[in-house]
């Protein structure tokens, strides 16, 4: 294992698969070649997290994977809203951020947020809901939310 002692970042949130991930095949002075340029972006935005910061930690790490990009830049004390916005940068899916994290193990909610995502998505995409649709809603236990027509509720 290399020396992660001397590194400018805190392992000490990390699992050790975590930091297998993080370091991966990186020498310790490409990973603080990284770590510079995250801190030369956060000096240089003064605390301050805009969409020009957002580009500039994702220039910083371009080159990483996506998940170990997600780590690095959580242990720079970014917010995992933060982390998810400078993802975006270079990749416009969502899911696949939300998933580098999650693989990054950064987000330990995640099935349920994705469950209670599902179930507001479908509560309010489909407000004029076919019997099928509401069929596929009670299956899932899922109610269909407010209605005027109270005759067609899931609950029935």
């Amino acid at each position: 294992m290399q020396k992660l002692g001397t590194l400018n970042f805190a392992t000490k949130s990390l699992s050790g698969k975590q930091i297998s991930t993080l370091v991966g095949n990186l020498t310790s002075e490409q990973l603080q070649s990284y770590i510079n340029k995250i801190n030369e972006a956060k000096v240089s935005s003064n605390g301050l997290f805009n969409a020009n910061i957002a580009q500039d930690y994702s220039n910083a790490i371009q080159d990483l994977e996506a998940k170990q990009a997600a780590l690095l830049l959580s242990t720079q004390g970014l917010t995992n809203a933060q982390v998810a916005e400078t993802l975006a940068v270079n990749e416009s899916n969502l899911a696949v951020n939300y998933q580098a994290m999650a693989d990054a193990g950064l987000l330990k909610a995640k099935q349920s947020l994705t469950a209670a995502q599902a179930q507001q998505t479908l509560r309010t995409a489909a407000p004029q809901t076919s019997d099928r649709t509401v069929r596929e809603l009670h299956s899932l236990r899922i109610p269909r939310g407010p209605d005027k027509d109270k005759n067609s509720s899931c609950d029935s």
